[in-house]
């Protein structure tokens, strides 16, 4: 089983009742039993099978300092340790622990019951442990301990199943010479000591007689410098299936049950699929068969905990047609209900026999046409199986029943004065249509056809047949369309004769625009230009301004939301100006040749306009129109000229361009040349690697040495001599029981696990062998011995 290292946090809050008993002189023997512990509060599944009860003695001798450095770890009293490793202990407990503190001193006290929630909270605790004095004459350890063993087995006794943890801290100086002997108290609780009711002396370095340690450790007494929370919480692996026996194809969920607290979680759901590290997930078997799921806990002191269970895969079962019908006689136009009821199945399709289909599962269907009529439904599942269900249906011809009318607005936004299709969708029998657009008789049409203008519309259809009459109404809002805007600008502030009159378009909203030139004369007005602008003119036509005068320019702009105009005045003038020559270059980000435009910026009178390009042949345009002009390579000259009049000077303006050239093939093929030569190298080093480390793995996960097993019942081992190149051993204990030892390697960390897999009829018992331990599987005892 292939296990990675993966940490996390335990998703719920823990909570656990917590005792603290100080002893002191001639006061626990007075106290009573029920006394010692508080009632535990409500808490999670984990914490809620555990008390813990933690014995601080306060007598004189804590109050000592240790007779030597070497003798002790810290410096200080006894106690001052003691507290600071109960201390610890509380600030390590989980979050919404719920601990009680009571102290027995020469008057019983209780100390402050908190249900630790933040810092503030557990701080006040570990300060109430803290200020507790030591000033007990006569420790009466043993008769202590007994009463509070006693609680111990009443929480036991009164909770089947909940596990109470002891903590004693003492330097095991007992003055009582009458109280009992420790044998005497050990051999009273030892029915309990082994099972629910477990204690652990901490020790801190205090000195410990020889025969003190071995009586505490043969009556099942761990004895340490230091214990956590961690430490006293057993690891327990337990998962539970949602549903015993699931379908090929369907979702498992798999529930945690495991107790403890866990560091790291696995799943391996024992169909070769890669393992999960969700605490509780969910898993598709594709398959029908038996499978045996395994899940992996590691605690944080690395204990590592492996249950398992059996999940048997049932096959898919095939589709099973079903459906029931609201009736199997019905008159044309009514509706017939069907409902799908069947099993098992992914795909469906209706045939109503009247060269109607749907594919939906459950459907509303009207016939046209009185007779019989073969209602049938095909059920298939993702291999092609199909079940069929055919009913047969009577439809009659209809009956004098009232009609209900109804209509069926169209589903897109109605263009304004656009005729719009509003169909009748009444049922029952009808002779008559009656339409009504807000409050005004349109249409006695089956379906009305009407243009409607912007506004919200009230619209009702009443209808009549043998049955009586029905009425329906509607609301449907038609949105304006936006009105186009005209505006324009002009190309020049002033003019004169011979100039050429750029018009740039600025309007909104429209597809088309015209523009008129007139000019005041003596006789009026006179039309001298008309120009429209065109996708193919790119919307700047040009006006030449041939006639001196005051010149109106008046823009018409049309679009689906109507007309609009706009004009502007000019003044010409007679005298002819200079040109001016303003060209601006505009490029694309490119390599290689390309081909610019030379943007006409001029002012003045300009009749022709001339570009040469690195002392290539000119190009020339009439007045002041734009150019296109080609870029080569590298640097390039332009020498712009704007000419006027033949007495007038031209003016000429100098433009300079860097054109990158293309990259070299070297340069645009670096990226896959790097990649067709590096990856070789890697993917050979990689597969050496890869046939190195199966190599390793391989030889680790072989097993080696002798399992020796034997039936709770029998006292005799049965050895069996483990091959050593194989990591699984097949063996069978009797007719119905057979047995497989197996060992797996870590990938990440390398290391390997041993486990031994018991199969009787359909029990199967699972458990990881450490070496050289004696451990109980099932109904057998094991000890593994590897060379």
């Amino acid at each position: 089983m292939n296990w990675s290292p993966f940490f996390w946090k335990t998703s719920s809050p823990r909570a656990v009742a917590v005792a603290v008993l100080v002893l002191t002189s001639n006061v626990l023997a007075q106290a009573p039993p029920s006394a010692a512990t508080a009632p535990p509060a409500a808490s999670p599944k984990v914490w809620d099978t555990f008390s813990f009860l933690v014995v601080l003695d306060t007598s004189a001798s804590m109050n000592d300092e240790p007779q030597s450095e070497g003798k002790a770890r810290w410096r200080g009293t006894k106690l001052d340790e003691v507290k600071r490793q109960i201390g610890d202990f509380l600030n390590r407990v989980p979050n919404e622990t719920t601990i009680a503190l009571y102290a027995f001193d020469e008057v019983l006290t209780t100390g402050p019951r908190i249900t630790v929630l933040k810092e503030a909270d557990r701080k006040q605790l570990v300060d109430y442990v803290d200020g507790l004095p030591a000033r007990g004459k006569q420790t009466k350890l043993w008769d202590s301990l007994a009463q509070v063993l006693e609680v111990g087995r009443e929480q036991a006794t009164r909770q089947p199943g909940r596990q109470v943890r002891v903590l004693l801290y003492t330097d095991m100086q007992d003055n009582d010479p009458a109280g009992p002997k420790p044998a005497e108290v050990l051999a009273r609780f030892k029915d309990v000591l082994r099972e629910q009711v477990r204690l652990s002396y901490v020790s801190v370095d205090f000195t410990l007689k020889k025969e003190v340690r071995q009586l505490l450790e043969s009556s099942h007494v761990s004895v340490g410098n230091a214990v956590q929370p961690e430490d006293m919480m057993p690891l327990v692996a337990s998962f539970q299936v949602a549903v015993e026996q699931p379908v090929a194809g369907a979702s498992v969920q798999f529930a945690d049950q495991s107790l403890g607290l866990v560091r790291e979680q696995f799943f391996d759901f024992g169909d070769g699929s890669p393992y999960a590290r969700a605490k509780s997930p969910a898993h598709v078997y594709a398959r029908p068969g038996r499978y045996v799921a395994r899940q992996a806990i590691v605690g944080f002191n690395g204990e590592r905990v492996v249950a398992s269970r059996q999940v048997t895969v049932l096959p898919r079962p095939l589709p099973v047609a079903a459906f029931a019908t609201s009736a199997q006689q019905i008159e044309v136009g009514q509706p017939l209900l069907a409902a799908n009821l069947s099993k098992h199945y992914e795909s469906c399709q209706w045939d109503f026999g009247d060269a109607n289909v749907s594919t939906q599962p459950h459907v509303v269907h009207h016939y046209s046409k009185p007779g019989k009529q073969l209602l049938r439904l095909t059920v298939k599942n993702h291999r092609g199986d199909q079940s069929e269900k055919a009913v047969e249906v009577l439809v009659t011809p209809p009956s004098h029943s009232k009609p209900v009318a109804e209509m069926l607005l169209p589903s897109k936004p109605v263009e304004p004065g656009a005729p719009v299709r509003i169909a009748d969708r009444s049922q029952g029998q009808v002779t008559r249509w009656s339409w009504r657009v807000n409050g005004k008789d349109v249409s006695d049409q089956r379906d009305l056809e009407f243009a409607f203008e912007p506004g919200a519309h009230s619209i009702e259809l009443a209808v009549e047949g043998p049955g009586g009459t029905s009425t329906a109404s509607h609301e449907l809002a038609v949105a304006a369309i936006e009105r186009p805007q005209a505006a324009f600008e002009l190309g020049m502030d002033s003019a004169v004769v011979g100039d050429v009159l750029k018009l740039f378009d600025t309007s909104t909203g429209a597809e088309r625009a015209e523009w008129v030139a007139s000019v005041k004369t003596a006789e009026g007005d006179r039309e001298v230009a008309r120009v429209s602008a065109r996708p193919d003119l790119s919307r700047q036509p040009s006006i030449t301004l041939s006639t001196a005068g005051e010149w109106t320019i008046v823009q018409s702009v049309s679009g689906p939301g109507g007309t609009a105009t706009a004009q502007k005045q000019l003044h010409v003038s007679a005298t002819v100006t200079a040109p001016q020559a303003r060209p601006t270059l505009e490029t694309k980000a490119s390599r290689g040749p390309t081909l610019a435009v030379l943007r006409n910026r001029s002012l003045g009178t300009v009749l022709r306009t001339v570009a040469v390009v690195n002392n290539a042949p000119p190009i020339e345009a009439p007045g002041a129109a734009d150019l296109n002009v080609p870029l080569a390579v590298g640097d390039n000259h332009i020498q712009f000229t704007v000419y006027g009049p033949p007495n007038v000077e031209p003016s000429t303006q100098q433009l300079s361009h860097f054109q990158p050239g293309p990259l070299p093939w070297w340069r645009r093929h670096f990226a896959w040349l790097t990649l067709a030569i590096v990856t070789p190298i890697a993917l050979a080093t990689h597969a050496v690697r890869r046939r190195s480390i199966r190599r390793d793995r391989a030889r680790e996960a072989c097993l080696s040495g002798v399992l020796a097993i034997r039936h709770r019942d029998e006292s005799q081992f049965h050895e069996h001599r483990l091959p050593e190149d194989d990591s699984t051993f097949r063996f069978d204990l009797d007719e119905l029981t057979s047995a497989e030892l197996h060992r797996d390697i870590d990938p990440d960390t390398w290391e390997a696990t041993t486990t031994l897999e018991i199969q009787r009829e359909s029990q199967l018992f699972s458990e990881s062998l450490p070496p050289h331990q004696t451990r109980r599987v099932g109904e057998w005892v094991v000890c593994y011995s590897p060379d």
